[in-house]
């Protein structure tokens, strides 16, 4: 059972966190192995593998990006090929970036990888709310670069915070 059909909403990249989160607790109640302490021993092993169950697909279904990814191999859109693919434009910026990096110092650093996630995430806003069957194939890849994009510019701060 994938996650979406374990709380029961339609498969779709983009997840009510709200919605889910009333889902998940009323799940929990219904699941969780502390509700079930008068049931017999293998009864108490299910819930408390479709607890364990539950607990991973909300933290995945919480994180928009990690949502997002999780929709996309759902859907059959993301494999390996796909993960790392990355347009020479971006590359580029990068790696002037990186250049940058070296002279302007940490603080600019962050400043600078802000405000390319928030362009990220700026690309992606007229996709917000289209169900699985209004998105195009131009949609799905503009949705794979997104991903790509935020993890390279997430591998970026990492390097400046450690």
């Amino acid at each position: 059972m994938n996650y979406f059909e374990r709380f029961e909403i339609p498969v779709s990249p983009w997840i009510d966190v709200k919605a889910i989160t009333q889902k998940f607790m009323e799940l929990q109640r219904r699941y969780h192995p502390d509700f079930h302490v008068g049931a017999d021993e293998q009864e108490r092993e299910e819930m408390l593998k479709i607890s364990s169950e539950l607990n991973k697909a909300y933290a995945v279904l919480k994180q928009k990006d990690a949502a997002l990814l999780y929709y996309l191999k759902t859907i059959g859109a993301w494999d390996e090929e796909q993960k790392e693919t990355l347009s020479n434009a971006f590359l580029m910026e990068m790696m002037e970036l990186n250049e940058e990096l070296d002279e302007q110092g940490v603080e600019w650093g962050k400043r600078m990888i802000a405000e390319k996630m928030e362009e990220q995430d700026e690309i992606i806003q007229d996709l917000i709310g289209k169900t699985t069957a209004e998105m195009t194939e131009k949609d799905i890849k503009l949705l794979i670069s997104y991903l790509n994009h935020k993890k390279y510019l997430n591998r970026i701060l990492d390097r400046l915070l450690n």
